[in-house]
This record gives C-alpha cells, sequence and structure tokens, in this order.
C-alpha cells in the first residue's frame, strides 16, 4: 500500500503499470508529471519498496515466459502442451492438488522440454510457485489459458492478413486452391496430411467458395499458424508431446 501522503507517486506508477500499453506514458511524458516538480524529501517506507519490487519481478518473469511460450509454439501446440500437463498433474498429484497445479521440478521439466529457457523457466517458477500439500507448486493453468488466449488474439490479425493478401480481387471469398497454396506456405506448420484436414473443415455452407469466418475459424480451430520466427526460417521439428493436439477430422479440437 501506498503512503497516503504520497498520492502524486502513486499516480504516476499506476499509470505506468496500465495493462494496455498505450495507455502507457512514455518517458518524456512522465517527466512533465506533477511528481518530477515536488520538492519533498520524504522517503517511501521499506514495506512498499519491498512490495513493489517482488510484485515488478513476479510480473517481469511472468510476461518474459508468457512471451516465449507464444515465441516457441503455435496455438495448436500450446493447446497440446495444456493437455499434456493437465495428464502429468493427474499423474504426478495422485488428487492431492486442486486442478492446474503442478510440482514445480515436473512443470520446469516439461519446459525446457519444448526449449524455454533455463533461466526463464526458474526465475519463473523461483518468483510464482507456492506451498501446496508440503510441496513446492505451480499454478501452470492461468499460465497456459493466458498464453493460448493471447496466441488467438495474434493470429486473428495474421489470419486477416493472409486472406486479404490472398484475396487479389477482393471479392471477399478464395477458392480451395487458393486456400491450398496458402496453408503450404512457410506461414502454417502444416504437412500434406493436415492441408487435407483444414480443406475437410472449409466451405461449412457448401456453396463451393470459402469466405473469410469460415477460413478463420477452420484455421484458429487448427491452431497450426506458425510463430514469426519459425514461418522466417522454414519448419521446425515438432515435439513428441504433439500427440495430445487435435484433430480436425475427428472433431476434438478445443481452446
Amino acid at each position: 500500500q501506498f503512503p497516503t501522503y504520497m498520492p502524486g507517486l502513486q499516480d504516476m506508477l499506476a499509470s505506468m503499470l496500465a495493462k494496455v500499453s498505450l495507455q502507457r506514458p512514455r518517458a518524456q511524458q512522465l517527466l512533465t508529471h506533477p511528481w518530477f516538480a515536488s520538492h519533498s524529501d520524504l522517503e517511501l517506507p521499506k514495506q512498499t519498496i519491498s512490495v513493489l519490487v517482488s510484485s515488478s519481478a513476479k510480473d517481469y518473469y511472468h510476461a518474459n515466459l508468457l512471451n516465449e511460450l507464444m515465441d516457441k509454439c503455435n496455438l495448436n501446440e500450446l493447446r497440446a502442451l495444456h493437455r499434456y500437463l493437465d495428464s502429468l498433474a493427474v499423474k504426478n498429484n495422485s488428487g492431492q492438488m486442486p486442478a492446474g497445479i503442478l510440482r514445480h521440478d515436473v512443470f520446469s521439466t516439461a519446459l525446457l522440454d519444448i526449449g524455454i529457457e533455463e533461466l526463464s523457466a526458474s526465475s519463473y517458477i523461483a518468483s510464482n510457485h507456492r506451498g501446496v500439500g508440503g510441496q513446492w507448486c505451480v499454478d501452470y493453468g492461468h499460465l497456459l489459458e493466458e498464453a493460448v488466449h493471447e496466441k488467438e488474439l495474434r493470429n486473428n490479425q495474421v489470419v486477416v492478413n493472409l486472406f486479404n493478401e490472398m484475396d487479389l480481387d477482393e471479392d471477399g471469398v478464395l477458392t480451395r486452391d487458393e486456400i491450398r497454396e496458402m496453408l503450404e506456405c512457410d506461414a502454417f506448420e502444416v504437412d500434406f496430411d493436415g492441408v487435407d484436414e483444414v480443406l475437410a473443415n472449409l466451405d461449412s455452407d457448401e456453396d463451393g467458395a470459402v469466405d473469410f469466418e469460415e477460413f478463420k475459424r477452420a484455421v484458429l480451430e487448427d491452431g497450426r499458424i506458425a510463430p514469426k520466427h519459425v514461418a522466417d526460417q522454414g519448419t521446425k521439428a515438432k515435439p513428441s508431446w504433439l500427440r495430445y493436439g487435435a484433430s480436425l477430422v475427428t472433431g476434438t479440437a478445443s481452446v
């Protein structure tokens, strides 16, 4: 809690921590804040400083791991990773812990297996673990739910851009051949059989053409939109835990 005699500093820091990045003031804007014109020499209480530092570190390591997960995995892989961690929780927790909770060492091993930097994993665990049933545990459920949600938002814009690039005559529909060509490019991590899976889920109204909403639904359900750095470099190897992924053919795709 901020001391009541420092409302200016509280207001300034609150603006700097706004969830929406566009609402955060830039450095030059901060310098015009009334706090910097203050001549007060009062110091923040040590308890307030401690809370600020610990909270900032926790949020930083959370955001850092979240971004690394979204960079390493496409949407389908994030969903599969969530299901994989769920399976580990069932195997290792023996019903002693709430859903979405996993022992920190099991969680760390799973992150390292998919290529997450050891420092990112250990820093997140150190600042986000908690004791459950006498063991140090991590709430992976909320982390993966947030990663999937953020990835869906990012992919939605990618889908819009890709569709508009292919829709040269701007009539709002694409042919199946045009979509096949798109799915076979490096913007997607879809193999030959996977292209057929996506195509089978298109054109839900069976009118012979695919409009944007049909395309977006099928592609986001499939989730194999490549992260930007992967699309730039080519196809990456698929991790073994993708057997927990979803199949559009069997209708098991889920968010």
